[in-house]
């Protein structure tokens, strides 16, 4: 692969998680606030 090509895919994988983490957390808080 090219250097480009994987900053690109480092680029989208760490947004992908750090997306996926504030959907988790904020679940979390939802779910603590609701009890």
């Amino acid at each position: 692969m090219k250097k480009c090509e994987v900053y690109f895919f480092f680029k989208y994988f760490f947004t992908l998680a750090f997306v996926l983490e504030l959907i988790l957390s904020l679940n979390i808080t939802k779910a603590n606030a609701n009890e």
